[in-house]
């Protein structure tokens, strides 16, 4: 009986060792390490320029957002997810933020009918140049 306990005992440890090795070459081939690719840096770059980089590498562009900066160079790349130097699968979505091509609309809040002098300065705060020119009314 102790020989049938070892002989059953050891065919289910090597039972075990035959699925635990199968599933990992398995995961190996399936999860294709050697298709990683390092993320470039895309800070700065034309949204073309960024596509193409990422398009040569086998990576995907996504605009997820543009932010509006007075001094920022329009659509230029300002953030990058996932960031520069990480190791990412091919055909992987990178997310990017650029800078605005177009300055956001703003309502002025002037309505018609108001003092020139406070539409003057409300304007020239929101940094308008303003120039008066008077008309007779007739």
């Amino acid at each position: 009986m102790l020989k049938s306990l070892a002989k059953h005992l050891s065919g289910i440890a090597l039972t075990w060792v035959l699925v635990l090795a199968g599933t990992f070459f398995l995961l190996r081939w399936y999860s294709q390490p050697s298709a990683e690719r390092e993320v470039p840096t895309l800070l700065g770059l034309s949204h073309t320029e960024a596509a193409e980089t990422l398009q040569a590498l086998g990576l995907q562009a996504v605009w997820q957002d543009s932010i509006y900066v007075p001094s920022g160079t329009p659509g230029a790349v300002v953030e990058q997810h996932p960031p520069a130097g990480s190791s990412v699968k091919v055909g992987r979505n990178i997310l990017l933020t650029t800078h605005r091509i177009t300055p956001p609309s703003e309502r002025v809040g002037i309505a018609e009918g108001q003092d020139a002098r406070i539409a003057e300065r409300i304007l020239t705060t929101r940094g308008f140049e303003v120039k008066v020119e008077e008309e007779p009314n007739t």
